[in-house]
């Protein structure tokens, strides 16, 4: 487990606007997870950062889970 808490915010299911990533910023998070698929590359705003979905089965093989990170975690 962690030894402290993540400086990244998960928005209720991804709902978010300009409103609310302000909120967010307020709260001194430097990050949070929004709905979008892909792998964040420093552009556009960390606010609202991409993600993508790992399956028990990539989580258990490092060899396949480096292959979707490689492949820009296209579906």
């Amino acid at each position: 487990g962690c030894n402290r808490p993540l400086p990244v915010y998960c928005y209720p299911n991804g709902d978010n606007d300009e409103r609310v990533r302000q909120q967010i910023a307020d709260h001194d998070y430097p990050f949070a997870l929004g709905t979008g698929t892909g792998i964040y590359r420093g552009e556009g705003d960390p606010l609202n950062l991409p993600r993508f979905g790992v399956s028990q089965r990539s989580a258990r093989n490092p060899e396949l889970l480096s292959w979707r990170i490689y492949r820009g975690a296209r579906p």
